[in-house]
């Protein structure tokens, strides 16, 4: 297992260990073990807005925070995704929830 893979892993686990979505430790949670983490969720602005601020947090640039998947967002999205082992797709999928520490939007996603 390469450096990033572990790194991403570890991040995973510990996001897991410390989040709840509404009040529900996700560690025991179902819905994690069957969520799929190369899907693509459908984002509302809110959503969006959220990962632009996650990625600002990181010292990354997403542009303005206007709930808009632009060129800039992509970018930081991609940027995001190299320093952290992914494969650099600029798109949002439920890997980048997580490791972005968004898991409750990734699961308000499952069925």
């Amino acid at each position: 297992m390469s450096r990033r893979s572990l790194l991403t892993l570890s991040l995973a686990v510990v996001i897991l260990s410390t989040a709840t979505v509404n009040g529900q430790d996700l560690e025991t949670s179902q819905d994690v073990a069957r969520l799929d983490m190369a899907a693509v969720p459908d984002l509302d602005v809110a959503s969006i807005r959220a990962i632009q601020r996650q990625l600002l947090q990181r010292a990354i640039s997403p542009g303005p925070i206007d709930g808009i998947i632009g060129p800039r967002t992509s970018g930081a999205i991609r940027l995001f995704q190299e320093r952290f082992g992914m494969k650099p797709t600029g798109n949002v999928d439920n890997q980048l929830l997580f490791s972005l520490g968004l898991p409750e939007i990734a699961l308000n996603q499952t069925p």
